[in-house]
């Protein structure tokens, strides 16, 4: 004889299976699954099996097994396969191609194949052995650069051979897939970018990844795929690729240079030794400007050695005035961008064509002990006694880079946290009050069942409360599904609007189809706008159900141009618009979408069905944009 304290379930006992070995499973209510050995014993042995396990859920509704001995187990979140010789379970979903809705029964027929009954239909399985997990692969499938596709393979690339950008294309999109080869399996993906100091991601469903702005330097791009079972990619897919540092002009270099050029052309109007006094005033001039200024301020004649400096560059390059005067330019350059300044200005002196700015630009260095130097660098050119020289006004930056670099990491932080407290919440949200939720629904059903269709003074009360449960479980569902930060994306709000749509036209044999937006075009939707937007479309999606007396529904929902566009038409009764005005669930959806900044369009005539219309706008930004530029020439 068992007793409680022999591990008996608290719960009711929902099924029970006897396996091929003897031994008994028994579906509990309020437990999980229990496994009793030797059950002809006295006292037999209680084993356990709950969510600490790896179950799903600790609520079980049906059990059966197949002929290997594999337990196969009913929960609210699909069912859990068991293998009691080692332990491991795995989860089978709605995304295998389960039929949703609660567990009633499951049982194993004569040829082996499991039956799986629950209230919105019947799923046959057959069990097949596991293979061992092989390892997903993963390959880049695109990269767009400033949105503009590079060429590649069609079937994707493992690797991405090193390329070279300008800064003003310094905006990257990669989309990286895996291959699954288990059906039904969610590859998920972890991601970094070397050059950027960033460790690998968390794993996400994510398929996009976008970076913008990106400071001048090399990059590589590296990310793998991780299976259900935590099996990572053998190695990971690269993309290599380079940011080259830009050169601009500021104004104030142009007023300098002007003022040169002036007044050489006044001087030769005059005679030479006219021409000779005012070049000689217009040298004093520029010398006392260049020793006053702040700035380094460097001259380089026709063939870019050193004429002029300032005592300023004395102290953002660390050389004396003397070690500089003579020597060529490229001795306070980075070895990396020597090779660059001399093709570049040999190809001016040649051409006198320009094929870049010659505005501020953020250019490094070299100081004299070795390390790089931020500068932001003017160029400018005039011409004396026939000979042209070139002049570039350098400015140390150091501080305000460590300014920006601060403030981006703070921005970063911000965001980061923002994130977390979403998830938090969402998961904190599924895992209490759903699961809470979840138990007083099925608690509600269990004693309305006991209690039976003799006392209505408890039958219709204890219905209520399952019904009242289920609907707040919906509600929970959508609130979570609205602040999870990995469900920003349109693919995402396009699914849960299929799935709602199936589940109610389905139930009142309407037929429908549903125009979903090209996966391509998979862009970030807000939390606000997703909750609002599928709000939405669940209000006009009921009132076609409950009002219209239709037989046939289309539904279309893309992203336009300028922003997302839904439309519901059905082929129902139809009405007046203008004498209907607006209903509660009119006002309710015109009034959410006109709070997104969007509008909403009714057609309808009697006998001639209704088409509702919403526009929604995109979020407005201007991404900054820089120019490319490397020094003269």
């Amino acid at each position: 004889m068992l007793a409680r304290d022999d591990g008996l379930p608290v719960g009711g006992v929902n099924g029970i299976y006897r396996d091929p070995s003897g031994r008994m499973w028994a579906a509990v209510s309020r437990g999980g699954l229990y496994r009793i050995d030797n059950p002809e014993a006295d006292r037999p042995r209680v084993v356990v099996y709950t969510t600490a396990d790896g179950l799903a859920a600790d609520v079980a509704a049906a059990v059966t097994g197949d002929s290997t001995g594999r337990i196969y187990v009913g929960t609210p979140r699909g069912v859990d396969r068991l293998d009691p010789k080692t332990g491991h379970v795995k989860h089978f979903s709605t995304a295998n191609g389960l039929t949703g809705g609660e567990f009633k029964a499951a049982l194993r027929d004569r040829s082996g194949a499991l039956w799986f009954c629950t209230t919105t239909g019947l799923s046959r399985f057959v069990p097949e052995l596991d293979e061992g997990a092989l390892p997903p692969p993963v390959l880049i499938g695109a990269v767009r650069i400033a949105g503009v596709p590079r060429a590649l393979a069609a079937l994707g690339e493992a690797a991405v051979s090193a390329f070279e950008l300008p800064i003003d294309q310094n905006n990257i999109q990669i989309d990286f897939f895996g291959i699954g080869f288990r059906t039904g399996e969610a590859l998920r993906f972890q991601y970094k970018l070397d050059g950027a100091g960033a460790d690998w991601s968390s794993p996400s469903s994510q398929h996009t990844v976008n970076y913008a702005s990106l400071a001048p330097g090399p990059y590589r791009f590296l990310v793998r795929a991780v299976g259900t079972d935590g099996i990572q990619s053998q190695s990971p897919a690269i993309v290599s690729f380079e940011i080259l540092p830009p050169v601009w002009r500021r104004w104030w270099f142009v007023v300098i240079a002007a003022s040169i050029a002036a007044s050489a052309a006044t001087a030769f109007a005059r005679s030479r030794h006219e021409r000779m006094r005012a070049l000689r005033e217009s040298e004093i001039r520029f010398r006392t400007l260049a020793e006053t200024a702040s700035d380094a301020i460097i001259t380089i004649d026709e063939h870019s050695r050193i004429v002029l400096v300032n005592q300023a560059a004395e102290k953002v390059f660390g050389y004396t005035r003397q070690e500089m005067i003579g020597a060529e330019l490229t001795m306070l350059m980075p070895e990396s961008l020597r090779h660059r300044h001399h093709a570049g200005f040999r190809r001016y002196m040649q051409t006198r064509e320009r094929n870049m700015s010659w505005e501020a630009i953020e250019l490094p260095g070299l100081h004299k002990s070795g390390h790089e130097v931020p500068l932001e660098i003017s160029f400018g050119e005039f011409t004396r006694e026939g000979r042209r020289y070139f002049t570039g006004i350098a400015r140390d930056i150091t501080e305000r880079r460590r300014a920006e670099d601060a403030l981006r990491r703070s921005r970063e932080e911000r965001l980061a946290e923002l994130e977390r407290v979403r998830k938090r919440i969402a998961r904190d949200l599924h895992d209490d009050v759903g699961s809470s939720l979840t138990r007083i629904s099925l608690l509600g059903e269990v004693v309305r069942q006991r209690a039976g269709s003799g006392d209505r003074s408890l039958a219709e009360p204890l219905a209520s409360i399952a019904n009242l449960s289920r609907e707040l479980i919906d509600c929970m569902s959508d609130i979570v599904w609205a602040i999870n930060p990995n469900k920003d994306h349109l693919s995402d709000l396009s699914q849960r609007m299929r799935h709602f749509a199936s589940d109610v036209f389905t139930a009142r044999q309407i037929e429908f189809r549903f125009r979903t937006p090209d996966p391509e075009r998979d862009i970030s939707v807000g939390a606000n706008i997703r909750r609002e937007l599928f709000l939405v479309f669940k209000e006009a999606v009921n009132n076609v159900v409950r009002h219209s007396g239709c037989s046939q529904a289309e539904l279309e929902f893309r992203a336009g141009p300028d922003g997302l566009v839904l439309l519901v038409n059905d082929n129902g009764r139809g009405f007046d618009v203008a004498r209907a005005g607006d209903g509660h669930g009119l006002l309710s959806m015109r009034e959410r979408t006109e709070r997104l900044g969007g509008h909403v369009q009714v057609l309808s005539r009697p006998g001639q069905g209704t088409l509702l219309a919403f526009t929604i706008p995109f979020a407005e930004h201007t991404p900054s944009v820089e120019k490319d530029c490397r020094g003269p020439g």
